[in-house]
């Protein structure tokens, strides 16, 4: 039975728009419709309405639900007036989870992911948990706040789509036909194909789709717009337990692969590119290497043997290990033996043997120890299936994998970022030798960078580029130690110089007239050391896994209050508007130059926004006009926040508005909730309609941060339940998710006052459209 099936994208504010368009359509020859399931988030105002046909609603954060509400059926799905149901999950929940939804006589089963979901928290625990189950085939409708991660790879370059990684891995586990998103424009893939889940024993026919849909708004502007404004989308869909085999054994001509794939979700053009560290990987891999480092901050990297013709190995053996199949996020490499065959075919591989536990490894039975041996020599001990990378050996006698303890040193690939050598002095050196040893290698250190500047006015003395330092272990008996270097340059040239390798090994006594070398033994090895590691309370850590060290600035001399009119130290050229409560300005040090503005009380308060009844109105007028601006203007969303505490030179309220780039709003929410986590505090969303000012206590951290369709998400920290929140923040966080260090300080980024006024001036000029 084929079910008539409306899709509608975020509703916000325009419900009688979606009601007339509703209407209109059921009366129509394409009409009637079985039901309309809705993403995005809506007006609370919505429950006021009555609709034409039953209506589904995914994000009902806006919308108080009283714990009096009629439940449907199934369980779990509030009734909010005759034909209107939230799929929230019930009163003052927000939690993802699957239903079987009767709908035009039969049933539709559907999945739906409350905004900012995360796939390890408790608000998804239940949907993680039946759509793991080995039985589960895959879903109907999947509906979501947010596009997965890699679904760009299957729509067009220009929609700006990068999606949530969490996202993605739930569309992988729930298969479902059609994946519907909100967004600023309508868009839809071609079908693809749906991979198999680690948890499931069978491969899944069906195929997947994903569509994106506009915001809901009025005729004439839909008619503006054109295909790109679609907020409304018609789909006849036969539900998944009803298809007939020959349906699901259909292929379209335009069928892709899956997007859900390491290579789908590699990083995104605009990242700095080059040589830092995890800048090329994908975020699920580096969630995997973040999960591995949580457990061991260091390991040795094991070393793979030398793969010769010439190895000593038992002619009896007919068998490889093959390691790291636990790499691929999708689970397919663990689970789809006939993709391991297909890949090591052509080798000879007869059989894949793989432990019930679907664990990281397999092994290959070939039919003679030559066919092993020829694979392992052509793959060198190491391929790539699947986009995976993959590591082979001998399996021993017992078919287990052969053991490999010895560690190897770090070429210069592997320590691409750190400027520390490691060295180690000959076993036979004399205790009371060893202080001197190591003193002479930092003193030939320096000496070779002298020598490869070559300018007799620049040493080490007075370069600090050029000077090294000599970090021992506690223990002085010991016959190894470190070198620190300015660089990571100078320590390659360094141990280039000294051992003819840029990847280090025995030293070269190359020039016997350097007195630091003559007093050193023979066999002094030197090789690259990982980098070391700092303070963890003084690292920010980007999105991407980019790592930048917290900057601190000398406290500013000026005593009186720098927001106050009335004070010598206001700069008021910084001022663009002044209202009846309150006054704009561009702050000192903008994080967006043009755009970054202070709500500043015009008179001295230090209550925060929140807790001042006498301003909170007009703060609240100003935040939607400035949102709106920087919309309208820039086409950017707007990151508001407000450190409400005080400080050692006294605390006038201001509140923080950065426009910052579309779609960042959910890596800027994980991120700021990671970072409060690292700084000892939670910040807790807001979902209540009761007054903020009810909520704070003395001091506080709130933040507004944007989502789909120009809604935003509320979160707070009261500083009366634990540490009080560093000073910048608000700008650290910003720092972090765009990848600019600098941000992170507002010294960092002063202007010079000619520059200051050049953009007030700009700002006042723009703004003046939006004036309230």
């Amino acid at each position: 039975m084929k079910l008539k099936i409306l899709l509608v994208g975020s509703i916000g504010e325009n419900v009688q728009d979606l009601v007339d368009k509703l209407s209109k359509l059921q009366k129509s020859k394409a009409g009637p419709f079985d039901a309309c399931f809705c993403v995005g988030s809506c007006s609370k105002s919505i429950t006021d309405y009555s609709m034409p046909l039953p209506v589904y609603l995914q994000d009902c954060t806006r919308i108080t639900i009283a714990e009096s509400s009629d439940t449907a059926e199934p369980m779990g799905i509030q009734k909010l007036n005759s034909n209107l149901f939230s799929l929230q999950g019930g009163p003052n929940k927000y939690v993802a989870n699957i239903w079987t939804i009767p709908v035009g006589g039969t049933d539709i089963v559907v999945a739906s992911v409350p905004p900012f979901a995360r796939i390890e928290l408790d608000e998804t625990k239940e949907l993680k948990r039946k759509i793991s189950h080995e039985s589960f085939v895959g879903c109907d409708l999947l509906l979501t706040s947010e596009s997965p991660q890699g679904i760009d790879k299957l729509l067009p370059p220009d929609l700006g789509c990068q999606g949530s990684f969490d996202i993605a891995d739930i569309a992988l586990r729930a298969r479902p036909r059609y994946h519907i998103a909100p967004h600023t424009l309508f868009s839809q893939s071609h079908p693809f194909v749906h991979l198999a889940a680690s948890s499931s024993s069978f491969t899944p026919k069906h195929n997947g789709r994903f569509i994106s849909l506009a915001p809901v708004v009025s005729v004439k502007t839909a008619k503006e717009k054109g295909k790109s404004g679609k907020f409304i989308h018609a789909i006849g869909i036969t539900p998944l337990q009803q298809m007939a085999a020959a349906e699901l054994d259909e292929k379209p001509d335009n069928l892709q692969n899956s997007p859900y794939t390491d290579e789908s979700y590699g990083i995104h053009g605009g990242q700095k590119a080059a040589t830092e560290a995890n800048i090329g990987l994908s975020e699920a891999q580096a969630r995997r290497l973040m999960a591995e480092n949580s457990q061991q901050d260091y390991r040795w990297k094991q070393k793979r043997k030398e793969v010769t013709s010439n190895q000593e190995v038992d002619e009896a053996k007919t068998t490889l290990f093959v390691h790291g199949l636990h790499k691929d996020v999708s689970g397919q490499l663990q689970a789809d033996r006939a993709l391991l065959l297909q890949a090591f075919q052509m080798y000879g591989v007869e059989r894949i043997r793989r432990p019930p536990s679907k664990g990281s490894y397999a092994f290959l039975d070939f039919n003679s120890h030559e066919e092993a041996r020829k694979c392992l020599e052509m793959t060198k001990g190491e391929t790539t299936v699947a986009g995976i990378h993959l590591t082979l050996n001998w399996a021993n006698a017992s078919g287990t994998p052969q053991q490999q303890t010895k560690k190897r040193r770090l070429t210069e690939a592997d320590a691409i970022n750190s400027p520390t050598l490691y060295f180690r002095l000959p076993k036979d050196a004399l205790e009371s030798d060893i202080a001197m040893f190591s003193e002479s290698l930092r003193k030939l250190a320096e000496n070779t960078l002298e020598s490869a500047l070559g300018d007799p006015d620049i040493s080490a003395e007075n370069e600090p580029a050029l000077q090294v330092k000599l970090r021992s272990t506690d223990d002085t008996t010991k016959l190894f130690g470190f070198l620190d270097f300015a660089s990571h340059a100078a320590a390659s040239m360094t141990l280039a110089s000294l051992t003819e390798s840029t990847d280090g090994g025995e030293l070269k006594k190359k020039n016997e007239q350097d007195l630091s070398i003559s007093e050193l033994p023979n066999s002094v090895y030197l090789h690259w050391a990982p980098e070391k590691k700092h303070e963890s309370s003084f690292i920010m850590e980007t999105a991407s896994g980019i790592k930048f060290e917290r900057q601190h600035f000398p406290a500013d001399s000026r005593t009186d209050c720098w927001f106050c009119l009335a004070s010598d130290s206001c700069e008021k050229h910084l001022i663009t508007s002044v209202h009846n409560q309150c006054y704009l300005a561009m702050p000192k040090g903008p994080a967006h130059k043009e755009g970054h503005i202070l709500i500043v009380p015009v008179t001295h308060t230090s209550r925060g926004a929140l807790s001042d009844a006498d301003i909170s109105s007009e703060v609240d007028i100003l935040k939607e006009k400035l949102r709106e601006h920087a919309s309208k203007t820039w086409g950017l969303d707007l990151f508001v926040f407000e450190r409400a505490m005080q400080t050692k030179g006294g605390y006038h309220t201001h509140i923080q508005c950065v426009p910052i780039p579309l779609g960042l709003g959910v890596k800027l929410q994980a991120t700021m909730i990671n970072m409060g986590k690292r700084c000892g505090f939670n910040l807790r969303e807001i979902n209540s309609d009761l007054s903020i000012g009810a909520l704070v206590g003395d001091g506080y951290f709130y933040a507004e941060v944007p989502g789909a369709g120009g809604n935003f998400q509320r979160f707070l920290y009261n500083a009366d339940e634990g540490p009080t929140v560093p000073l910048q923040f608000g700008r650290e966080i910003l720092a972090a998710v765009l990848d600019e260090p600098n941000l992170a300080h507002w010294k960092a980024c002063v202007l010079s006052e000619e520059d200051e006024t050049k953009f007030s001036m700009k700002f006042r000029e723009s703004f003046s459209k939006f004036e309230p």
